[in-house]
């Protein structure tokens, strides 16, 4: 376990010695431990430096592939949509939104408007804005 989060080179270093991106990877070794089918991770990358974030992306990743079911609360939406099949957002203890993460805020339904300004509609426009009357 200590291997699959990362820590093989702090194996010997007691928890209090360790920093707190560390400690939360210990955490996740020890909801591991004993290969349950279903596994609650509690905002798991907090304090995880960028690498260490996507290390435990990849882990939680495999796990899903074995089979396994997380149970993964986070505060950040890039995190859910990357590992969830499935997204439920509270507030205040009730459920205001859920669902795949493609569908929630109408991103299935929301129709797509591309709009520009060419550069020569835009350089006439500040001409016209630009203009100075006598």
């Amino acid at each position: 376990m200590i291997e699959l989060v990362g820590l093989k080179n702090r194996s010997e270093a007691r928890c209090g010695q360790l920093s707190g991106g560390q400690q939360r990877r210990v955490d996740v070794a020890l909801a591991l431990i004993g290969d349950p089918e279903l596994v609650f991770l509690d905002v798991p990358t907090t304090g995880f430096d960028p690498s260490a974030r996507r290390s435990a992306w990849e882990m939680i990743d495999g796990l899903r592939q074995l089979g396994k079911t997380i149970f993964l609360t986070t505060h950040y939406m890039d995190e859910a949509e990357a590992l969830a099949d499935r997204i439920a957002v509270l507030k205040a203890g009730e459920i205001v939104a859920e669902g795949a993460p493609s569908t929630l805020g109408g991103r299935d339904r929301a129709p797509y408007q591309i709009t520009f300004t060419s550069r020569t509609s835009w350089c006439a426009a500040q001409r016209s804005r630009m203009s100075i009357s006598d």
